[in-house]
């Protein structure tokens, strides 16, 4: 299927035998398709309804207008971006904006901020992977994987974010180290590394004399020369709140799953358009994880199918969140998180 409208009261898509089926927003903020029963032949799966007519005329022409979305939707959808990141995401998907983008409550409680500061601008990089903006934001409250601190890599040239977990501080040198030895292996080499002079920044020193890397360090107490990095932590901190906001989460679940929403973010981000490149994977010569028609708002909630055979009369399916993607497996698949137990796990079969 593919949506063709949408906004926040119904979501229209149409399936490959040009059959528009619309599904309607409840109370509990999930949409649902109301389905009747009919005495007319089913062919391929689908009710063929002879000589009927359109019960919502309005409805039926919003539908034929292909690739239209309400921009505050969209804006959901790509948790929480600003504005012009999501007019530059439709135009390069080729998806024609309806609406006014409006004022989002959780984007008001989890990006509030002071004004703005003079930024210092940087010498550009003319390839990807050349220069690299390194930086670690944390501790953060422990979750499954007892990880307390993230570490961010952003290349300057295309905005891609390579981020990673870390349990301490001493970690960032090897995680970077795989990065370079990474992206060296694809042909691309990195000529600088920005960073502070942090504690943990003295074995990346280190590696970058070992592999003909110039180490750029910025002054103490100015992080605006590190900007690159530290505005996009920002970013993403601040969408990963607005997501768990919207999700309803309460301080202890966010504790839990902060780290989850931070990584949902960055694969959002990275699958966009930056820099006039269609993707941040597009210049690596990769290929996006995510496809656009299997995007969900984080904190989404669905019903999963639960494996094996029930017995009679029991549920088959338990209430989950969405959590996340999986990038080995398929798009298609999701991180959900049952509601009875807090376990994570990954599925295919949620509605």
């Amino acid at each position: 299927c593919k949506i063709v409208y949408a906004n926040y009261s119904k979501i229209i898509v149409v399936t490959k035998e040009g059959v528009h089926l619309t599904f309607r927003r409840r109370d509990d903020e999930l949409y649902y398709m109301k389905v009747k029963r009919t005495k007319n032949d089913i062919r391929d799966g689908l009710v063929m309804e002879a000589n009927e007519e359109c019960e919502d005329k309005d409805e039926e022409e919003k539908s034929n207008n292909i690739g239209k979305v309400d921009i505050n939707l969209l804006h959901e959808f790509l948790n929480h971006v600003g504005e012009t990141q999501v007019r530059a995401t439709a135009k390069k998907w080729e998806l024609n904006l309806t609406g006014q983008f409006g004022v989002c409550g959780g984007c008001a409680r989890g990006k509030a901020r002071q004004a703005n500061t003079n930024k210092v601008s940087d010498t550009q990089a003319e390839h990807p992977g050349e220069r690299l903006f390194v930086d670690l934001t944390g501790p953060f409250q422990e979750f499954l994987t007892k990880n307390r601190y993230m570490a961010m890599a952003v290349d300057q040239k295309t905005s891609r974010i390579f981020h990673y977990f870390q349990k301490t501080k001493n970690q960032l040198a090897k995680n970077i180290e795989g990065l370079v030895e990474e992206l060296k292996s694809k042909g691309f080499d990195v000529k600088f590394i920005r960073m502070d002079n942090g504690g943990e920044n003295k074995a990346i020193v280190e590696l970058c004399k070992r592999k003909g890397i110039v180490a750029e360090m910025t002054p103490p107490y100015t992080p605006q020369y590190n900007g690159v990095v530290e505005r996009k932590f920002a970013t993403i901190k601040n969408c990963a709140t607005a997501c768990m906001s919207v999700a309803g989460l309460d301080g202890e679940t966010r504790g839990t799953l902060w780290a989850h929403a931070m990584d949902d973010t960055c694969i959002v981000h990275n699958i966009m358009p930056h820099n006039d490149y269609e993707n941040c994977y597009e210049p690596f010569n990769e290929k996006p994880p995510v496809k656009m028609q299997d995007l969900l708002p984080w904190g989404t909630m669905g019903e999963m199918k639960i494996p094996g055979k029930q017995k009679n009369f029991k549920d088959k399916s338990e209430p989950v969140r969405r959590v996340g993607y999986d990038l080995n497996h398929p798009s298609d698949c999701y991180l959900v998180q049952k509601i009875s137990n807090k376990q994570i796990v990954l599925t295919r079969d949620v509605t």
